[in-house]
């Protein structure tokens, strides 16, 4: 189910986050700190009690409560930092290199991973980062990190599938909403 909603649509978190964002801009701030935000606080209370019942608050044990650990983590991140898809990517292909060499990459390896998903990025068609500046090496590390974490539960071959369908789906969004060409936006 995740990977075939994938395919046309963003995660829901992601798309809340953007809706968000578009009414924060065309709303006034008096109103918007008065009437709005009281709102979407007892949203996201909401939401959050929807994902601990899902999941659980002692530590996920099932593959499926994992990767929705891992997603909303790295969703979290971009939402926290306020990150394109680009910079999501990346740091699931620094993830996975993790994984493969059992442990977080250091600053050096999360740049050399970070040429290669951009030109992965460029060769799928989407706006490539080309600055790995601050914070995307600290991004980087959170999400090795975790995948490091999730490994001992699930075996490297599950959690790298699990990076890679994450990656996949940041992949897709950044090729539609981040397309070759255009030009960045908000210092991102």
């Amino acid at each position: 189910m995740l990977a075939s909603t994938l395919v046309s649509h963003p995660f829901t978190y992601l798309r809340w986050l953007r809706m968000i964002d578009k009414a924060r801009t065309k709303t006034r701030e008096q109103w918007w700190n008065t009437a709005v935000v009281p709102q979407l606080l007892t949203i996201e209370r909401c939401l959050a009690l929807y994902y601990q019942a899902a999941v659980g608050t002692v530590q996920a044990t099932t593959p499926a409560a994992i990767e929705w650990r891992f997603q909303r983590a790295a969703l979290e991140t971009l939402a926290r930092y306020r990150l394109v898809p680009p910079h999501l990517f990346i740091a699931m292909r620094c993830a996975r290199e993790g994984l493969s060499r059992g442990r977080i990459p250091n600053e050096e390896e999360v740049v050399a991973s970070a040429k290669l998903a951009d030109r992965e990025l460029e060769g799928a068609g989407a706006r490539a980062l080309h600055a790995y500046r601050s914070p995307l090496s600290e991004v980087a590390g959170a999400m090795s990190q975790r995948a490091l974490e999730d490994v001992r539960m699930l075996g490297t071959e599950t959690m790298t599938a699990i990076v890679d369908r994450l990656a996949d789906a940041f992949l897709l969004d950044a090729r539609t909403r981040y397309p070759a060409g255009t030009v960045q936006k908000r210092g991102n």
